[in-house]
């Protein structure tokens, strides 16, 4: 269907549906089958469930995410020093409210090694066949490299 396929974009789209960002309605999310603590925009998620079936099929394991869909409590709760689940230094999230995760359309995915690891080998060589890229920030040498961070850059209004 129109989920799947090469990006659009170079980095996810915000602000679709008249939504705010980390306020989005559960009807407008789906809950991913292979990460059921993870939820996304609906496209995003059937795209990225079509991706897991790919990577599966080749190395025999689901892809791990460690986090999609982050409400604004979430975003406010990682950037808030102090808060039990505060991110600072190196793993600091982008301001508040503002995320592509907070738009369902962001996903981190766990990449051991980072850059030089199997699964971003794998992410980096085939994630573009369903819409997924490690946006230019996010990619080593970026301004704020994060090899596990990758958005769904197909339009989803």
């Amino acid at each position: 269907g129109d989920a799947v396929g090469p990006p659009e974009l170079e980095e996810a789209q915000t602000g679709w549906g008249g939504h705010d960002n980390g306020n989005i309605p559960e009807s407008e999310l789906k809950t991913l089958s292979f990460s059921s603590d993870n939820k996304m925009h609906k496209k995003a998620a059937v795209a990225m469930e079509e991706m897991n079936k790919a990577y599966k099929a080749e190395t025999g394991t689901d892809l791990t995410i460690n986090e999609a869909y982050r409400d604004c409590d979430t975003q406010i709760a990682y950037a808030t020093p102090g808060n039990p689940r505060y991110l600072g230094g190196a793993a600091a999230p982008a301001p508040p409210c503002i995320s592509n995760h907070g738009w369902g359309l962001a996903a981190d995915i766990n990449t051991p090694g980072n850059f030089s690891g199997s699964v971003y080998s794998w992410l980096s060589q085939n994630a573009h066949k369903y819409g997924f890229v490690n946006p230019p920030w996010a990619r080593q040498g970026g301004s704020k490299p994060e090899s596990w961070h990758w958005e769904y850059a197909r339009r989803v209004n």
